[in-house]
């Protein structure tokens, strides 16, 4: 094979590679975020419990339900993923 054939098979590898890196430290990032969103989430969950029930009732049941799972999901995966390294 000539040099500009060995020059093209080592690029697709190196690209190939980096496809491949990429994807797994960008699995690995979410994985972390995604049980940081669960961490946070327990911990408003317990405060939130830990409240009279009084006034956890006069607040409107969606709104707590938003708040403790898409609210924390927002705020960690959703934000801090986008932020992440490309």
């Amino acid at each position: 094979m000539t040099l500009a054939a060995w020059l093209c098979v080592i690029a697709g590898i190196v690209l190939v590679t980096k496809t491949i890196v990429t994807a797994m430290l960008n699995r690995r990032t979410l994985r972390f975020l995604a049980n940081r969103q669960a961490a946070l989430s327990a911990q408003l969950t317990a405060g939130l419990l830990s409240r009279p029930l009084l006034e956890i009732q006069a607040k409107a049941s969606q709104d707590v339900a938003f708040v403790l799972t898409l609210g924390t999901q927002a705020d960690t995966v959703g934000i801090l993923g986008g932020l992440r390294v490309r």
